[in-house]
């Protein structure tokens, strides 16, 4: 039993000296890979600021700016998908319609569920707004129903939060 305490303390230890050395750097390439979505959407020259806690919130909410003026918001949410969590960031036109929705990362099976990371499927959100209902507002992909529930979940949250924080009408309308 002592043997057995002593390998579990050794380990521990070791995860947490790891999870100190690399913390710093996986939080710069998260930053780095909002800042791509950010700009995938609404283009360069804008300046974005985070308006959620990240302690507070499991949708981080961003006002995106251009020239001093706001041009839109964008969410970065996360939904179970089949293979895993797909991190995805929801772009918004001040009139509440979405601009864009970019895949930062999912873990889908290649060539199945992955293919919601296809522009030509992430384009039908493009111009929609509020609760949107699969089959009616967007289409699944054949074969990947659970990852196409997955990003119309995200899309959902994300209207949602930014509705009820008032970023967007108060249907997301």
């Amino acid at each position: 039993m002592l043997p057995l305490l002593i390998i579990c303390v050794v380990v521990s230890g070791v995860l947490a000296g790891v999870y100190q050395l690399t913390y710093e750097k996986i939080e710069e390439n998260l930053d780095k890979d909002m800042k791509v979505a950010i700009e995938g959407i609404f283009g360069e020259g804008i300046t974005y600021t985070e308006l959620t806690d990240k302690s507070e919130s499991d949708c981080f909410v961003f006002e995106v700016k251009m020239d001093n003026g706001v041009i839109g918001y964008a969410a970065n949410v996360m939904a179970d998908g089949f293979g895993g969590t797909i991190n995805m960031m929801v772009g918004y036109e001040t009139n509440g319609q979405i601009k864009s929705v970019k895949i930062i990362s999912l873990s889908e099976t290649p060539g199945l569920g992955s293919r919601v990371d296809d522009e030509t499927y992430l384009s039908q959100y493009t111009g929609t707004s509020g609760e949107l209902v699969l089959k009616e507002d967007v289409d699944a992909i054949a074969g990947a129903t659970i990852s196409s529930k997955a990003v119309l979940a995200g899309v959902n949250r994300a209207n949602s939060v930014l509705s009820d924080a008032g970023f967007i009408g108060g249907d997301g309308k």
